[in-house]
């Protein structure tokens, strides 16, 4: 059973109390009655048993009624209260009121009987005081939380009205604005604020979602904070459903649209790497005849022949050929390429003579070379370098000329001069210097001309790739590369690398090479490539082997199963049709465990050094194969030791 309500009753006149008594009694109103004399005991009462009304007298031995109004914490009154008194006073009633009396009643016995409707009115006024209170704490609340959240938002917010005008602004768009309060931003045009603009931009959300009323986005590149923004722009509509208001948000994606770049670039060296891999292969099988006959011509020639130096021309092109798709493999796969000290104004030099007979006379090539200073890298690497910064230079001035202006120089970087604009660690550098008069470029191009893919060139006349693998190699030496240009004023490169501190390379000083090493072991040769499979065995007949060759797998293996002891090493292609040369090594081993195979390869991603050892592959040879390094290989392979 629920208990039923207290009502307090303050009053220290017993007949008043029996006459207020008798009304709730007659009424039966289902409450019930206690009794304070005083205000000191009313407020024990009110302590204990929490009721829902206190119906109080003026006037009190100890004080008057309206001290239980007055709360020291609070401007209103916790619990409802009712005022009565003897004497009917306009200015007590007021003063009661004031302090948040429900009502003030004036003693007598029909309003002193009637009092349970006095009750029962003042509690139904105190529960709407209290619904309206709760529902005005609600509002403030909410009010509160979304002022909060919208403060804390991390894009840019404004709300702007129908001419732009900012009405609110969040605190991310004071910061982005270099403003200190939302109030310095309220009343000014959103275009003004954002852009120092004098009317609306062209193409902007908000202005499209104001004029059809719905939602509108777009990409903006804010110039003036270097920036880039994904801005929305959505309708907001009054009680009558028209426009009243837009919301506009701006999120900074700056860093985002950096990081899909460096997606999208990886994904087209990723695109290049699968490319080169794909050519590799065949390019290097064409190189092979090229390099081996062309061994064989010089080795033939008499010593006094005008054709050795052609000979050894192609010789010289045909490695650098080779040494580039190297190069091209390695910075495609991002993987570490090897490097040693070498005197790189020897390379500078050999690549301008190569140029000088590609460019036209209208270009004159100036050269200063002041320093001999070695750095650590591939001599292909720097060779690359020097032809695609020339041949972009000479690209600038292929219509009126120009002189294009190369220059290798020692210089001392430290944490005062260019450490900070060049990224580089301070020491001693070299600096490699192209320059050219040509029709120079805006800063605008300037600042993407390392982009993979990007060119300026017609169609068909470049990839875009070849400052990017400038600045890739570059990179990868511990080094940087900066360009300044102005239109027609041409463009200066400045590549800087670290200066190798150790001893000079030796004297490159022509001295006959050693006879080539030979032998009359019976070497079986395997290449689907019938143009390699001859040379190789023209190559190893000339220096005394027995040689067998087959340019199907399955029949070079069938012959091998028939005569396993008939073949004192293996040389083998690694792609062929049928089975692979890793394939082929297998079944042989099984065989023969003790048997030397050499694999050869223009290129692939399925075997490698570690991989061909774990199969027992003696050694694995990248194509085109020198005829001098396949001569020493054999020997050592066939001079091991056998187990």
């Amino acid at each position: 059973m629920i208990d039923p309500q207290v009502i307090l009753i303050v009053e220290d006149e017993d007949d008043h109390f029996e006459l207020i008594q008798r009304g709730f009694s007659d009424q039966d109103s289902g409450y019930r009655l206690e009794r304070a004399s005083t205000i000191q005991e009313a407020r024990q009462q009110i302590l204990a048993f929490a009721p829902a009304l206190v119906i109080s007298d003026w006037k009190l031995p100890d004080g008057d009624g309206i001290e239980l109004l007055r709360q020291e914490d609070s401007s209103s009154s916790l619990y409802p209260v009712i005022i009565m008194t003897s004497h009917g006073n306009e200015a007590w009633a007021v003063e009661a009121m004031k302090h948040g009396a429900l009502d003030y009643i004036v003693k007598s016995v029909e309003t002193l009987l009637d009092m349970p409707r006095s009750a029962q009115r003042a509690l139904r006024e105190w529960d709407n005081i209290t619904k309206r209170k709760q529902a005005e704490e609600d509002i403030l609340k909410s009010k509160e939380e979304w002022e909060r959240t919208f403060a804390a938002i991390g894009d840019i917010i404004t709300i702007q009205d129908t001419n732009h005008r900012i009405l609110r602004a969040n605190r991310r768009a004071c910061e982005a604005l270099g403003v200190q309060h939302p109030e310095d931003l309220v009343g000014r045009f959103c275009y003004e604020a954002f852009h120092g603009g004098t009317q609306p931009c062209d193409g902007c959300p908000a202005v499209l979602a104001a004029k059809d009323e719905s939602i509108h986005t777009a990409e903006i590149v804010h110039e003036r904070l270097g920036k880039t923004f994904s801005v929305s722009a959505a309708p907001v509509f009054g009680a009558d459903n028209k426009l009243s208001a837009i919301i506009y948000v701006s999120r900074d994606v700056t860093e985002i649209k950096m990081l899909e770049e460096q997606l999208r670039q990886s994904q087209k060296m990723e695109a290049v790497g699968t490319l080169a891999g794909g050519i590799a292969h065949d390019f290097n099988n064409i190189l092979t005849p090229v390099l081996g006959y062309a061994e064989i011509i010089a080795q033939s020639l008499p010593a006094d022949s005008p054709m050795i130096e052609p000979a050894r021309e192609v010789l010289k092109a045909g490695m650098r050929a080779r040494d580039l798709v190297k190069q091209i493999l390695t910075f495609s796969r991002q993987s570490e390429q090897e490097r040693n000290p070498i005197q790189i104004h020897l390379v500078i030099k050999e690549a301008l003579k190569l140029l000088r007979s590609s460019l036209p006379t209208t270009i004159e090539i100036k050269q200063d070379i002041s320093t001999e200073a070695m750095v650590l890298a591939d001599p292909t690497m720097i060779h690359q370098v020097m032809m695609n910064l020339c041949t972009n230079a000479s690209h600038a001035m292929r219509e009126a000329g120009g002189v294009l202006a190369v220059s290798l120089a020692e210089v001392n970087i430290d944490s005062d001069d260019y450490a900070t604009e060049l990224h580089l660690k301070p020491g001693r550098y070299l600096r490699l210097e192209v320059s050219d008069t040509g029709c120079g470029m805006p800063r605008e191009i300037a600042e993407r001309i390392f982009e993979p893919y990007f060119t300026t060139k017609a169609k068909g006349e470049g990839t875009g790739l070849g400052l990017s693998v400038v600045h890739g190699i570059v990179t990868k030496l511990d080094g940087n590369i900066t360009v300044y240009s102005e239109p027609g004023k041409g463009s200066t490169f400045h590549a800087y690398f670290p200066k190798h501190l150790g001893n000079k390379a030796t004297d490159n000083a022509r001295v006959a090479p050693p006879p080539l090493p030979r032998g009359h072991e019976r070497i079986l040769v395997i290449d689907d490539d019938a143009v390699i499979a001859e040379l190789t065995r023209i190559i190893l007949t000339s220096l005394g082997y027995q040689v067998t060759v087959y340019i199907y797998s399955p029949q070079a293996l069938e012959q091998f199963e028939a005569h396993p002891e008939d073949f004192d090493l293996v040389i083998s292609d690694m792609t062929m049709p049928h089975m692979t040369g890793a394939d082929l090594a297998r079944r042989m081993l099984a065989i023969r465990p003790d048997l030397p195979i050499i694999l050869c390869t223009g290129f692939s991603e399925i075997i490698n050094e570690e991989k061909a050892k774990a199969l027992g592959i003696r050694r694995l040879l990248m194509k085109p194969v020198q005829c001098d390094e396949l001569a020493k290989v054999l020997r050592q392979m066939l001079d091991q030791p056998k187990e």
